[in-house]
Formats: structure tokens, C-alpha cells, sequence
């Protein structure tokens, strides 16, 4: 920042670049961290959990709107199903649940090409609340389904630094800690699709 007020400060155009680079480098490195210190406390037993009733649906489309400038930058078609839900209202961690699900739409927008589609449902059975997040992205390699859920381990080496290796296993831990469990199906050049199961 002192090389750019010295050498930028009449220069608008430069100044706003360094800034939007900084604040980008700012927010990654503060994601960074909040996911090494949950993912500590997950380890340690000390992650509390702080249940309440909450629509469901408004939850998945706050989530839309957080990715919403990097949806329209690639002209992606997002689409939002609760209608099996009957009841938008569920019991559970709002604050975690919205974790997860940043953590699985982040995904799947970063790995869905320009023209592509994402797709949310959910509905509820047999006392479960079942959500799927599914893409038409680039898919996973079959021999890196298994590791997906390890910490920093990351399939595809060209996105490696746009991500930190900790967002599937967070949010695996994360579901986990709620009583539920998630799964993965991906057909490489076809897109994926994660499936989180959540006691209702």
C-alpha cells in the first residue's frame, strides 16, 4: 500500500485495481482463517451448535444472492426447488447450514464453465430434511471421489489457488455434527451433484 500511495495516487484507475486486489486478498486470507478455526474446534469437540426454526428456502436463496456477481459474470443459470419441502420451516443451525451451503454452491459455481446450469432441491421424508446441489461443471476424476472430504486436498490442481482445501471437509464436518451425513456422484465432463441428509 505505501508503494501504491507513492507511485498511484494520481493514477484513479491503478488505485481502484490495487484496492479490489487488496480487499480480495483481505477476504480470502479472513476466510482462510475463520475455516482453520472451525475446523479446530470440530476436531476438539467445541463447536456448539445454536438451533433454531428457520425457512429453508429464504436460506438457500441468501445464499444465491452472496454468489450472484460470480453467477452473472459466467452466465450461469441458477435454479432454486423447495416445493417437496411443503413446509418451508425447519430446526437447525442457521448459521452452520448457510455454511455448508456456501461451501457447496461456492463449488459448484467455481467449477461450472460459462453457460452452465446449478440446480438446488430439497424436500422432506421420513423424518429427514434431504437437500441436492447439482452442476453441469467439469465433474471429478472417479480416483478423487474417495479423497474429496481430506483436508486440503484438492482434485484439481489448476483451481488450487482458489481455494484452500478446506471447504468439503469443513462442510462434512460440519453436517456431521449436526446428525446428518453427505454424499457425492460426479460424472467427469458431466457435471456433480452432493446430496446432504439432516434430521428434520
Amino acid at each position: 500500500l505505501q508503494y501504491l500511495m507513492r507511485h498511484h495516487l494520481d493514477d484513479r484507475e491503478k488505485l481502484e485495481e490495487y484496492l479490489t486486489k487488496a480487499e480480495v486478498s483481505a477476504s480470502y486470507l479472513q476466510s482462510v482463517i475463520t475455516d482453520v478455526l472451525d475446523m479446530s474446534k470440530i476436531e476438539s469437540g467445541q463447536l456448539e451448535l445454536y438451533r433454531s426454526e428457520m425457512d429453508l428456502a429464504k436460506l438457500i436463496e441468501e445464499v444465491r444472492i452472496l454468489l450472484e456477481n460470480q453467477t452473472e459474470q459466467k452466465g450461469l443459470c441458477f435454479g432454486i426447488d423447495c416445493r417437496e419441502l411443503t413446509e418451508p420451516f425447519v430446526w437447525g443451525d442457521p448459521l452452520r447450514l448457510k455454511q455448508i451451503l456456501t461451501n457447496l454452491l461456492g463449488n459448484a459455481v467455481k467449477f461450472t464453465p460459462e453457460g452452465g446450469s446449478i440446480f438446488v432441491s430439497c424436500h422432506r421424508s421420513a423424518g429427514v430434511i434431504t437437500i441436492r446441489v447439482r452442476d453441469t461443471g467439469t465433474g471429478i476424476p472417479q480416483n478423487a471421489l474417495p479423497h474429496i472430504f481430506e483436508k486440503f486436498y484438492q482434485a484439481d490442481s489448476s483451481h488450487a489457488t482458489k481455494g484452500n482445501g478446506l471447504g468439503l471437509p469443513l462442510a462434512k464436518k460440519i453436517v456431521e455434527v449436526c446428525g446428518g451425513r453427505i454424499g457425492v456422484q460426479s460424472d467427469l465432463g458431466k457435471g456433480t451433484e452432493f446430496t446432504v441428509i439432516l434430521p428434520d
